[in-house]
């Protein structure tokens, strides 16, 4: 079943597995139906959009790249309608559909193969996209997140701070000759001794400025940046920079609530100098530094109401809005740790693009690992696998949780070097089971991620995921720390076992038969 196909019949498959669920979802009906007859300005609508239905100018061929990534058995994805189809709606309100439709793909640090991201593609289209926009920070950003260079010793002289790598220092011309190299972000700027003698904002517009001219100049086009830090500078000083004419600013939020994030006041003041805006919602790498697949409701939530305010606002621009980007954060900065991959994500991503029907995600399955367990899409295999990742640390947690409350290993027991060696291996027995578990977790995320990840990738999600359960059962298990203080207590007491020695081990003694067990 493709994810096309997934999200056409997300109601009845819902039905088929959990009655609570469905009865959960017709609450959720009722609650918003009620806000509709309450609500003209709504986003959602009942009816199923018409780019749903398989396209009859879709082909029967498959690609080959595509296919060596499919598990045998299930069924492909369907191919992207043939040249000089209409590019599909992503909803049936003409009113709120941007004119364009952008995925980001952020590749710092855990990019994908690129036959991985090729066998996307005809999804992504399917589903509504428009175009792409890869993020490869290594070597795009101009002011901040540069840590691929100012943490080399080389050019740790360009620090706008020299705790700091994520900053460059703008007023040092070795600097704009770093960027033209690597040709919009910053954190810190205004605080090395040469910044400080001229105001942040005129700083900041005069190096956006420079790289834009750059950009224009050499590569002929017209740079988006990041809108967050022009918030707060008045229309005025903005005219006067010049930079309505060398960029067009993106406005980003990825909460659910847009407009406190970015006060609608924003846009009246970027209609005076630009003539165009831009808008940035998310589909992966919003909720959590640390999240393994991404919450569907929360980022359907921020595109929706990111839809609701694009319509709402087009009319102060000139030339309207340009669309709408869906980024996919890879991590929070370059030196944070992996978020959610981009094979867990693209149910996420299919939702956000298919903002047409409405999608309600009961609370115990917020991640879709229901709705979408019989979906075919690339990277499906590791989709599934983060689906069991919650039973997997579970079970090591308790039996790490369960060891020690035993009647044979209790803090007692390792103190007074006293147990019964019999009752050992069945108090360790949880801990060899989760042991196992996590190691063939280990393994099978290798054999979902072949193709998709390159191997450091993979490694670094394993040790990021699996490694540190593995290490606490050592803790606790033979072989590790509490493993060796369990075989001590264990071998101490078979020692002194019968006919050993005078020693009287493992015997019993009831609630009211006093304190005469222990070392004879």
């Amino acid at each position: 079943m493709s994810i096309t196909t997934c999200i056409q019949h997300l109601p009845g498959m819902l039905w088929r597995w959990r009655t609570a669920v469905v009865t959960v979802a017709l609450l959720c009906l009722l609650l918003q139906l009620m806000v509709l007859q309450t609500s003209p300005d709504t986003v959602r609508h009942g009816r199923r959009p018409a780019w749903v239905d398989p396209s009859p100018a879709m082909g029967d061929e498959r690609s080959p790249r595509a296919a060596a990534l499919r598990q045998p058995g299930r069924a492909a994805l369907p191919d992207p309608p043939g040249p000089g189809a209409a590019p599909a709606a992503v909803g049936p309100d003409p009113a709120m559909v941007p004119a364009q439709r952008i995925i980001h793909l952020d590749l710092k640090g855990a990019p994908p193969t690129v036959d991985y991201l090729v066998s996307l593609l005809p999804m992504m289209r399917r589903l509504g996209a428009t175009g792409l926009l890869i993020e490869w920070e290594d070597y795009v950003s101009t002011f901040g997140h540069l840590e691929p260079f100012l943490k080399l010793r080389q050019f740790a002289h360009l620090r706008e701070l020299p705790a700091q790598p994520a900053a460059l220092c703008p007023s040092r011309n070795e600097s704009l000759r770093l960027v033209e190299q690597i040709v919009d972000q910053v954190y810190h700027m205004g605080l090395c001794e040469l910044c400080q003698r001229r105001l942040r904002d005129d700083l900041y517009l005069e190096h956006v400025a420079t790289v834009a001219r750059y950009v224009r100049d050499r590569h002929g086009a017209k740079a988006l940046i990041w809108d967050d830090m022009m918030r707060h500078i008045p229309a005025e000083t903005l005219r006067r920079s010049g930079i309505g004419e060398l960029v067009e600013p993106m406005v980003w939020v990825y909460a659910e609530d847009v407009d406190r994030f970015a006060d609608p006041q924003i846009y009246s003041t970027f209609a005076e100098v630009f003539s165009r805006a831009w808008a940035a919602s998310a589909y992966k790498g919003a909720f959590g530094e640390t999240l393994t697949v991404p919450p569907l409701q929360r980022h359907l939530d921020n595109t929706l109401n990111w839809l609701r305010v694009i319509r709402r606002e087009t009319p102060r621009f000139r030339d309207g809005f340009g669309g709408l980007v869906l980024t996919g954060w890879q991590r929070y900065d370059h030196m944070a740790v992996l978020c959610e991959l981009l094979p867990a994500s693209v149910p996420s991503l299919a939702l956000n693009l298919a903002t047409g029907g409405t999608f309600i995600t009961p609370s115990s399955d917020q991640y879709g690992f229901y709705a979408f367990s019989q979906c075919d899409f690339p990277g499906h295999m590791f989709y599934e696998f983060t689906g069991r990742m919650p039973g997997i640390e579970m079970q090591a947690r308790s039996a790490i949780e369960d060891v020690r409350k035993k009647g044979w290993l209790t803090e007692y027991s390792v103190a007074r070097n006293y147990t019964n060696p019999f009752r050992v291996d069945e108090v360790l027995e949880p801990l060899y089971s989760a042991d196992y578990h996590l190691s063939r977790a280990a393994i099978d995320v290798r054999d979902a991620l072949s193709g998709v990840m390159d191997r450091f990738t993979v490694a670094e999600w394993v040790e990021q995921k699996l490694y540190p359960w593995m290490r606490r059962i050592e803790g606790a298990a033979p072989g590790g720390r509490g493993g060796e203080e369990a075989l001590r207590v264990a071998g101490a007491a078979a020692a002194h076992a019968p006919g050993a020695g005078q020693v009287r081990t493992g015997c019993h003694r009831g609630p009211d038969e006093g304190r005469d067990c222990g070392l004879a």
